[in-house]
């Protein structure tokens, strides 16, 4: 351990991190059990609250191990935010069921939902602006910073003025502070989605200029963001009443994506095993391709010999699964070596360099020559510092 890590100072923000984590643990833990008193259903009433806790666990981890990059302290926040949401709703869920049991349920309810909405724009802005290193990408993103830092105040006090409060399974409730003319509340949000757009954006330009651990870094949270959105569009598509009408799985699809973006900063900031994202991202694009191809050949083959079949007939059914799994493997075969090849190269390359290694294995008869092919396999393929290759000469 350094001196700096030993040092006094240094112990004291530790154990300012580990106080933080363990108030947000303890209002974590009490809000589904206050909404269990209460009579409430557990889900969804905390489903927002159990994702962005492991925002907490992710800041308190990165918090203790390297205190000096405000990414862990910002996690801590956005987790504490949510905390702090879902334990003052409780409190306002126990007091409507328990009418004289707490004092001005609503004001509880109002000042626990005026923390979502700068709870979910710190992560989409300041944390993406300061990722990985806990540095702006350049002198140039101070305005930003700034800016959003106000706006996020800002977005916190006008929460207490909102007319209605509620949502993700809760009940409505009209605001007793609620003040009819916000119109400045409408410009803070439109400067905050502005706010988001600059931070992708400086994001973006941080990773053409980035290389080396800072660049798998970065794919690890771009990995995890474009998911969380995938999953969101999703999430609407099925909360839609035209669709499904089911908002609990809405909830917990969005719920879902959402969580995976605290998991891929623990592993970038901590550099966990970054080097398997080539390799997890092609994976996910290979399977969710070769799942969509094959649904849509089911569907089709069931759709189109329904209607050439008698409707008492299930050989529709059985002719496109029979298609399906005779399929499989050929697509998934080829879906795989498109997908690596656009999202895992090196792989892809030391696959098809091994291959041509082993066909000229076959054909090669000359010792010299053979070693040579071998050591030039080995530097394409795992571009070692040095190779040698040594022979064992016959035996006396």
């Amino acid at each position: 351990m350094s001196n700096d890590e030993a040092s006094p100072a240094a112990r004291r923000v530790r154990a300012v991190a580990r106080l933080a984590f363990a108030v947000t643990t303890g209002l974590v833990v009490a809000g589904p059990v206050v909404t269990f008193l209460a009579g409430e259903p557990l889900w969804p009433n905390t489903a927002a609250t159990g994702a962005m806790y492991l925002f907490a666990v992710v800041g308190v981890l990165i918090a203790v191990r390297r205190p000096q990059n405000p990414v862990g302290w910002l996690c801590l926040v956005a987790g504490a935010a949510f905390a702090l949401e879902g334990a003052l709703w409780a409190v306002a869920l126990y007091g409507f069921a328990h009418p004289g049991s707490v004092p001005l349920p609503e004001i509880w309810a109002v000042v626990g939902d005026a923390f979502v909405m700068p709870g979910l724009f710190l992560v989409a802005t300041l944390l993406i602006l300061l990722f990985p290193n806990g540095r702006l990408p350049s002198p140039r993103w101070r305005w930003l910073a700034r800016v959003t830092g106000a706006l996020l105040i800002v977005a916190l006090l006008a929460g207490l003025f909102l007319p209605q409060q509620g949502g993700w399974g809760r009940p409505t409730v009209d605001n007793p502070l609620a003040v009819e003319a916000v119109e400045w509340l409408d410009l803070a949000l439109v400067g905050l989605f502005g706010c988001v757009a600059a931070s992708v954006v400086a994001l973006i330009g941080r990773f053409r200029r980035s290389s080396g651990i800072e660049r798998l870094q970065l794919r690890w949270l771009a990995a995890a963001g474009m998911a969380a959105v995938v999953l969101w569009l999703i999430a609407i598509f099925v909360a839609d009443d035209v669709v499904l009408a089911r908002e609990d799985v809405a909830i917990a699809l969005s719920v879902g994506g959402f969580s995976l973006v605290p998991i891929a900063i623990g592993v970038a900031v901590t550099r966990y095993r970054l080097f398997e994202i080539d390799r997890l991202i092609s994976r996910t694009v290979t399977y969710a391709a070769v799942a969509a191809a094959l649904a849509a050949v089911y569907v089709t083959g069931v759709l189109v010999l329904g209607n050439l079949l008698p409707r008492q007939s299930d050989l529709g059914v059985a002719a496109s699964t029979l298609a399906v799994a005779a399929l499989f493997l050929p697509v998934r075969r080829r879906v795989q070596q498109a997908v690596e090849r656009r999202f895992n190269r090196s792989r892809y390359d030391a696959e098809r360099e091994l291959e041509r290694f082993a066909g000229r294995l076959r054909d090669e008869l000359d010792l010299d020559e053979l070693a040579e092919d071998l050591l030039e396999a080995v530097a394409s393929t795992v571009h070692p510092s040095t190779a040698g290759l040594w022979i064992r000469g016959p035996a006396p």
